[in-house]
């Protein structure tokens, strides 16, 4: 996977920077043309790293909010937190791995980043967790998304925060994936590129021309 993921990276700053080149008007090395076909292979290269990087993120999830305990050991910290909060449960042997990430910041406990067994445990615990709404101490659990998806999501949720003349009004992720709906009522779109997501701005269809459902959680 890793060796893949390199190659594909590799290709596309290759690509990339040919295409920079023309648009800063400096000579391409070689004497080569750029056509619209490499334009659509960085995107196409781009989007098959999302989903390769994607598909490694989906065993794990972030956790905000938790309380921050001096020494802790942050996987049973975590565990006993969360386990009577979450039906259909929470335990131990779910969790491969969890630590918390970035630096400490008096009175503001760390993101945690669990890593589960099973990513079927991951999304169980994922579509569960509204349940935290509930509770006196704000806990957020989201996924843990690749840049690009985390680019679309957080375009998406400033468009979501407009008080006028916003073209979407909820989005949310599910497996890693970015969807929107123009009303309140309507099933949701996934997005897969800002370019989608600017098309379906526009125009407020998908762009792929096939509408998906999702789940309604993690709204804006």
């Amino acid at each position: 996977m890793q060796d893949a993921e390199k190659q594909y990276s590799e290709k596309l700053v290759e690509l990339q920077g040919l295409i920079d080149e023309l648009k800063n008007n400096q000579a391409v090395p070689n004497g080569e043309v750029i056509t619209p076909g490499i334009v659509t292979e960085v995107k196409s290269l781009r989007d098959d790293m999302n989903v390769m990087v994607n598909s490694r993120n989906m065993k794990f999830l972030l956790v905000d909010g938790v309380p921050e305990r001096e020494n802790e050991n942050t996987p049973e910290w975590l565990v006993e937190f969360l386990k009577d909060k979450l039906k259909p449960g929470f335990k131990f042997s779910d969790v491969e791995n969890a630590n918390r990430v970035g630096p400490k910041k008096p009175g503001v406990p760390r993101t945690i980043k669990v890593e589960f067994v099973f990513a079927h445990m991951r999304r169980r615990v994922y579509l569960s967790r509204i349940q935290l709404n509930k509770l006196p101490v704000k806990v957020f659990i989201s996924e843990f998304l690749t840049r690009q998806s985390a680019t679309i999501f957080y375009m998406a949720r400033q468009e979501v925060k407009k008080q006028e003349q916003r073209k979407i009004s909820k989005c949310w992720t599910l497996d890693g994936l970015v969807y929107v709906a123009k009303k309140r009522e309507d099933r949701g779109t996934v997005i897969r590129s800002v370019a989608d997501l600017n098309t379906f701005f526009e125009r407020g269809v998908n762009p792929g021309g096939q509408p998906m459902v999702a789940y309604m959680n993690s709204l804006y």
